[in-house]
């Protein structure tokens, strides 16, 4: 009988009580003063985990062997006539009238007993797919070492990530902890892996980090990326590398094998009509047709998915026009009895879906259920046996349809299906399709989501919108300096859900097996970096001017006015503006200096306290020593300076 806190064996068997937490393991629930965690909150945070038992039977030995047969039963009351009840038990060691309330997602039997490193292998298929951590290193099926809890320390708290793991059938290609911190904790209703509890829906508002590999990008057998945190804080600091910009404290490292890649996104290529105004960023396109435009604007793919899976979205733009958007045939037009299948939508904002070419006849079996409007983001993503249509993350059945999913007819499974989209020529007004982005057709990388609610990552919630961005140190070390971090910008932001999001993110270019990233946002439109030479000494130890600081303009409209102050007196050495995004302060001798900057349009001058000024400035102390190959350099932390 298996207890919240303790196994209860038969009378027959005579082993008696084992309390979990009496020489090994921990009990179930939390117990001030007993539990590995020191707080109930540090306990609600780890609740799911792992259980394993191990029981034996002695061997048989009798000429005629005897029956084995073991029963299970679960979410029900010990009655003592359950037929499956073979043995007799002592109820005033249990509460026999009690169900445990539980969620157990998945329960692994085995006819034998385990080694230690087959354990390691099912609990680390556990771990990773329920996103609850072990406190042991991570080992896949084939051996395959995931993640060192040794080597990785610093990082070893909320351990999750994806894997593709053929021999346990674990394929994971969307990643979240388990472990979500107070209050929206995981075993909640709202800490459930998909917003609203729809499985079709995007991740949940209150899951503070999603990665998932882009939708319809597929892994190899064997193929992994976890990634662990260094458990500080959600806040976020100034930081003096990166002027202007605060970073988050908390920090994730990223272990994987799928490395070596680098972005090519020029190799997805396009048919466009002439009348297409499209405008190519990257992973993502902006698709536009003229007002009074007399035919059809169309896209089509050059080549066909290379495999089952396909993704397309798009966001929708005022005014809506007639829109047809599909995986099917090269004629960007439907085609009755083809394996055309995707979306029609029409000025009005109804959805009509479109099965084997048909969308328009009849009329009222193909609508959807949700009306969509400016602003909103379909998506529709493709399968080998269906194809799932969501608006802002949500998927709905269609009319006389109990789905999310449309099945694809088994006759279109195996032909070749293209992206297609036009924009009708009846829609006489302008029509834009923005940020219209595909996936299935070449390695768009990952996609991260990062939750702003309160609770979360919150200070994000007034810099979401093109002033967030996502820092990725590739030299595995977490210093994040210039010369090893890659900055992506947001460039996706879901309001209903309070989620940022970074799109084509590839880990590990340099294939050293391991990033480090974290979380940053400016406050103004300038950031900066910048780098300083110290002057160097004479034979004698005298300190020549031959100093430098380097400024490197990350961001911000040309031209930049620049202030240097020495820090002692207050007075301006050096000031004036240059053009570009490379300047150098030259001839500096030592001495403490405060380095000002701001854009001569002012787009930084705008204080959220008018009494402040410039909002970027950093403090830097140059000195030389009396040797000439020692040199020290001492960076305060950046300060305000009043107007």
């Amino acid at each position: 009988m298996v207890d919240k806190d303790k196994i209860v064996n038969s009378n027959e068997s005579s082993r008696g009580i084992l309390d979990y937490g009496s020489t090994d393991g921990y009990d179930l629930m939390f117990h001030a003063g007993k539990s590995p965690e020191l707080t109930l909150d540090a306990y609600k945070v780890r609740t799911l985990r792992s259980f394993t038992y191990i029981r034996t039977n002695k061997p048989v030995t009798n000429v005629w062997g005897e029956q084995r047969q073991s029963n299970l039963s679960l979410g029900e009351k010990f009655y003592v006539t359950n037929p499956n009840n073979n043995s007799a038990y002592d109820t005033s060691k249990f509460n026999a009238s009690s169900i445990f309330d539980a969620y157990i997602p998945e329960i692994l039997v085995y006819g034998r007993l385990l080694s230690p490193l087959e354990r390691v292998k099912a609990e680390t298929y556990l771990a990773i797919k329920y996103g609850f951590m072990l406190e042991r290193s991570y080992i896949g099926s084939s051996d395959l070492l995931l993640w060192d809890i040794t080597q990785n320390k610093t990082y070893n708290n909320r351990v999750t990530g994806l894997y593709r793991d053929d021999k346990s059938g674990l394929y994971q290609r969307q990643g979240t902890t388990s472990y979500e911190e107070s209050p929206n904790y995981s075993y909640l209703a709202l800490g459930s892996s998909y917003d609203n509890e729809d499985f079709y829906s995007l991740s949940n508002k209150n899951k503070l980090l999603m990665i998932e590999r882009f939708p319809a990008n597929t892994m190899k057998d064997g193929d992994y990326t976890l990634w662990g945190d260094n458990a500080a804080d959600k806040t976020t600091v100034k930081s003096e590398e990166y002027l202007g910009m605060k970073l988050m404290s908390r920090k994730w490292l990223v272990e994987t094998n799928m490395g070596g890649k680098t972005p090519v996104p020029e190799q997805m290529q396009w048919t466009a009509s002439s009348n297409l105004q499209l405008t190519n960023n990257g992973y993502k396109l902006t698709l536009k047709k003229a007002a009074n435009e007399t035919q059809d604007a169309t896209l089509v793919s050059s080549v066909p998915l290379p495999a089952d899976e396909g993704h397309i979205s798009f966001t929708l733009t005022a005014p809506l026009g007639q829109v047809l958007i599909k995986f099917g045939t090269q004629n960007a037009s439907q085609t009755a009895g083809s394996n055309d299948y995707g979306i029609y939508i029409n000025q009005n904002g109804e959805v009509y879906t479109v099965i084997q070419g048909n969308s328009l006849t009849p009329i009222s079996t193909n609508r959807w259920l949700v009306i969509v409007k400016a602003g909103d983001r379909i998506r529709i993503n493709k399968t080998k046996d269906y194809f799932i249509i969501s608006s802002n993350g949500n998927a709905s059945a269609q009319k006389n349809q109990p789905y999310s999913q449309i099945p694809i007819n088994p006759q279109d499974k195996d032909k070749s299906f293209y992206v297609s989209a036009k924009i009708n020529q009846a829609s006489k007004n302008e029509v834009t399709l923005q940020d219209f982005r595909t996936g299935g057709f070449i390695d768009t990388g990952n996609r991260i989501e990062l939750s702003y609610i309160n609770g979360r990552a919150s200070e994000f919630a007034n810099y979401k919108d093109g002033q967030s961005y996502l820092l990725v140190d590739r030299s595995g070390t977490g210093n994040f300096k210039k010369e090893d971090t890659e900055l992506y910008l947001s460039d996706e932001v879901d309001l209903l859900r309070s989620k940022i999001t970074f799109n084509n993110v590839f880990f590990d270019p340099d294939f050293n097996g391991k990033d480090v990233f974290t979380f940053g946002y400016r406050e103004t439109n300038l950031v900066a970096q910048t780098t300083k030479t110290d002057p160097t000494c004479t034979t004698s130890g005298q300190s020549l001017s031959d100093g430098k600081i380097h400024i490197d303009i990350l961001r911000g409209d040309e031209a930049f006015d620049y202030q240097l102050i020495e820090k002692a007196g207050g007075t301006t050495l050096r000031s004036g503006a240059f053009f570009g995004k490379v300047f150098d302060i030259n001839s500096l001798s030592q001495g403490d200096y405060t380095l000002k900057l701001k854009e001569v349009g002012g787009m930084n001058t705008v204080p959220t306290n008018p009494s402040l000024g410039y909002q970027t400035n950093s403090q830097y102390a140059i000195t030389a020593s009396t040797s000439g190959s020692q040199l020290e350099t001492t960076c305060k932390s950046p300060q305000r300076m009043d107007r």
